[in-house]
């Protein structure tokens, strides 16, 4: 199928995500990375009795999305060139690291104590310093943020980044290349930078089409964000997966988890991420914990990690 986006020259950064800096991270991010592909299971259909398509990301080197961030960050970056500093439970420690390796780029990853071992040691191949802090995420990212401002090491957060989110986000635009007739896409909410970037492409590109978000019901706090167009937390999460764990928004977790006055989302990520998904129809829904999509997953002999997946659905006129 012929593409249905022009490709010109990689645009200048201005300083805030938009279509243009996702169109200037798709050309950066040709030298590094294949398009992942985007395939259609019937078992799967058969059981939504829905027309979806599954952007297979888990080929990607680091098995998900993020690594498309974390590429277009460390290498086009210049605040990244002297080493770069971040916290996770897996996926964003992960594409960071690789992305360090990529470019020789000092990485230093803060997780909590637990952490799932095989991201951590996945990390530490890639050559990343691992520091252990506390008993979660926020735990975690407290640490970090402490580190970064005592060494001045540039701090990459998971969601809020203009050059995270315009590389992610073009997982978005490779599906609407291929199929310029996808009519919703779905995508899992953790830290925010993939429904971000969706959101972004869909509302440039094609406006009337539905982006929904899914998070886990047993880590609801962005959920009740959207809802509420207030920033919300909630006294604790309750899922399997760590990368969907999330007590509060990404904007200011820490603050609002203990109960204090919170702080506002951070005007850099929030036109591209709570509001991109109203003004791209966009929805937020809760996800069980280990239910619908997995059961679609094993129907259709096609793994999908709920905290990884990205599927879409395109037109049936």
């Amino acid at each position: 199928m012929t593409s249905a986006v022009s490709k010109p020259s990689a645009s200048a950064w201005t300083g805030e995500p938009s279509f243009a800096d996702v169109l200037a991270a798709r050309d950066f991010l040709a030298a590094h990375l294949a398009p992942t592909p985007l395939v259609r299971r019937e078992a799967v259909n058969r059981a939504l009795g829905l027309d979806i398509w599954l952007k297979c990301e888990s080929l990607l080197p680091t098995a998900a999305f993020k690594v498309r961030g974390g590429l277009n960050l460390i290498g086009r970056d210049p605040t990244a060139k002297a080493g770069v500093i971040g916290a996770s439970t897996g996926n964003h420690g992960q594409s960071l690291s690789y992305a360090g390796g990529v470019f020789d780029v000092p990485v230093t990853i803060v997780v909590p104590k637990g952490a799932n071992p095989l991201k951590v040691a996945a990390m530490r191949a890639n050559g990343a310093t691992i520091v252990e802090h506390g008993s979660d995420y926020d735990d975690a990212r407290a640490e970090c943020e402490r580190r970064a401002a005592a060494s001045g090491t540039r701090y990459v957060h998971s969601g809020n980044e203009p050059y995270l989110i315009a590389g992610v986000a073009t997982a978005a635009l490779e599906v609407l290349t291929e199929r310029p007739d996808t009519d919703v896409f779905i995508v899992p909410v953790g830290g925010g930078s993939g429904a971000s970037g969706a959101a972004l492409v869909a509302k440039t590109l094609r406006p009337k089409m539905t982006v929904i978000g899914v998070q886990a019901e047993g880590a609801p706090a962005a959920y009740n964000t959207w809802r509420d167009r207030a920033p919300r937390s909630t006294e604790r999460a309750a899922t399997f997966r760590r990368a969907v764990r999330r007590d509060a928004p990404a904007a200011d977790r820490r603050t609002h988890r203990r109960g204090r006055r919170g702080g506002r989302p951070d005007r850099r990520r929030a036109p591209h991420g709570r509001a991109s998904l109203r003004q791209a129809r966009g929805v937020l829904g809760q996800w069980g914990q280990r239910d619908s999509g997995l059961t679609a997953a094993r129907a259709g002999s096609t793994l999908i990690d709920p905290s990884r997946a990205f599927c879409a659905i395109p037109s049936r006129g």
